[in-house]
């Protein structure tokens, strides 16, 4: 009897909620005079730096974590451009950034922290990256994909028994797989998705009593879709 091919699809989805986040920030400023521009900026770097070094000391006198993990910052940039003032005048302005990623696990802390940094003037939040730990992100990329090829085996399978052909041991095996869905994905983030995060600003009080920012992520989904070919002997 003469081989048999099949081809089936197998899908998997798993999510989980975020184990990190990285709050990304500038500390900014324009202005006509470049020497106060940079000034600024220089100062206010200084202050952010202060407020996250002890934010990430470690803590030796108590158990408790230090409220962010790390932090990074990135290089000073700094660029001039025109401004627009009417039809017939316009002026030359001096920018000056620096990034700022600062991590945490602890994400009521991460409220709190928001809110204290973005008061801070020449601060200006960029937004949140949620994200798994690598070892996490391993289990479930592992176990999603072992499921995608377990549904794509047992179609193949019924299709077998459906067509009057047996598949005893070693008669069914899969000859090429191609992986199609997000888990093919070839950017930092790997194939997993954030799939909503909600930012609720003024809806809870740091320890201080200053009004802060609340975060409740959603969960990170990593999906898996495959095409994958079978030959029945």
């Amino acid at each position: 009897m003469a081989p048999l091919t099949i081809k089936t699809t197998g899908h998997a989805r798993a999510t989980r909620v975020p184990e990190r986040a990285h709050l990304r920030l500038t500390v900014k400023d324009s202005g006509p005079k470049p020497a106060t521009v940079a000034s600024n900026v220089q100062s206010t770097t200084a202050r952010v730096h202060s407020i996250l070094s002890s934010l990430t000391a470690t803590k030796q006198s108590t158990d408790q974590s230090s409220p962010a993990l790390n932090y990074t910052v990135g290089p000073v940039t700094s660029y001039s451009f025109w401004r627009t003032e009417s039809m017939s005048k316009a002026s030359k302005q001096h920018a000056t950034s620096v990034v700022f990623d600062v991590e945490f696990a602890d994400f009521t802390a991460l409220g709190a922290v928001a809110a204290q940094l973005s008061a801070v003037e020449f601060v200006h939040p960029l937004g949140i990256e949620w994200r798994l730990t690598d070892a996490t992100k391993e289990v479930v990329a592992s176990g999603a994909r072992a499921e995608a090829c377990a549904e794509a085996l047992k179609k193949a399978r019924d299709y077998t028994r459906g067509l009057g052909r047996e598949d005893g041991a070693g008669r069914i095996e899969a000859v090429d797989v191609l992986e199609c869905g997000s888990g093919s994905g070839s950017g930092g983030n790997g194939g997993f998705k954030v799939l909503d995060v909600l930012m609720d600003r003024g809806q809870r009080y740091s320890s201080s009593g200053d009004l802060g920012w609340s975060f409740q992520p959603a969960e990170i989904e990593f999906r898996v879709d495959l095409d994958v070919k079978f030959v029945v002997e």
